[in-house]
């Protein structure tokens, strides 16, 4: 049986190795979050991986996948935190779409050590892409410092509001014909109150 090979997609001059990995570049872009495509490959101990994008701001890695992930898949995501000491997400279908898997440090190299999380995208307070993770006994170990902020519980809730906007950014998305894809005109604005406190910083890898 012939396999059927994905659509290379272009989108901002990138030319993506499937439609899929183009929307979510759009849903990046409707999140007003930088993204890197292919940035660096990684020789994971004789076994070489690209990972298809990296969140300069969140600091992690995103592995997109069409289907389920299989154990090959994910053990090769730990391998990568592991080796490479950076975080990296697994997801597969369209953003927001399934729940993900994040393989991640403690930012301060204490106790809690390395981690796996189930996890979904949502948007904290002032409208930022951020990682909203399974609630578990081990949770205080993760949610301590700068984890407070970019950690959220799991709401199991439908996309809302810019989330929800970018979602069907990325799901309207045309690219044939000329078409590029999406243009922030879009979508609408969302306005979130600001804290006046200092915003808290979290490093999901570890520092060299």
């Amino acid at each position: 049986m012939t396999q059927l090979k994905p659509i290379e997609t272009v989108y901002k001059d990138f030319r993506f190795r499937s439609r899929l990995e183009a929307r979510f570049a759009v849903f990046f872009d409707a999140m007003g979050e930088k993204w890197e495509y292919e940035k660096e490959g990684y020789n994971l101990n004789g076994i070489y991986y690209l990972p298809d994008f990296y969140l300069p701001r969140l600091k992690c890695f995103v592995e997109i996948k069409g289907e389920t992930p299989n154990k090959e898949e994910l053990d090769k995501c730990s391998m990568f935190r592991d080796y490479v000491g950076n975080a990296i997400a697994i997801v597969h279908g369209l953003p927001t779409e399934n729940q993900g898997m994040l393989y991640c440090w403690d930012e301060t190299d204490g106790s809690a050590g390395s981690s796996e999380w189930e996890f979904e995208f949502c948007d904290n307070n002032y409208g930022e892409l951020n990682f909203c993770v399974e609630d578990r006994p081990d949770w205080r170990n993760f949610y301590m410092r700068e984890f407070e902020e970019m950690f959220q519980p799991m709401l199991n809730v439908a996309p809302q509001g810019k989330l929800g906007e970018a979602l069907k950014a990325a799901k309207q998305a045309r690219f044939e014909h000329g078409e590029s894809g999406y243009t922030e005109r879009n979508t609408k604005r969302w306005m979130y109150g600001r804290s006046s406190a200092p915003k808290k910083r979290f490093l999901y890898g570890r520092d060299k």
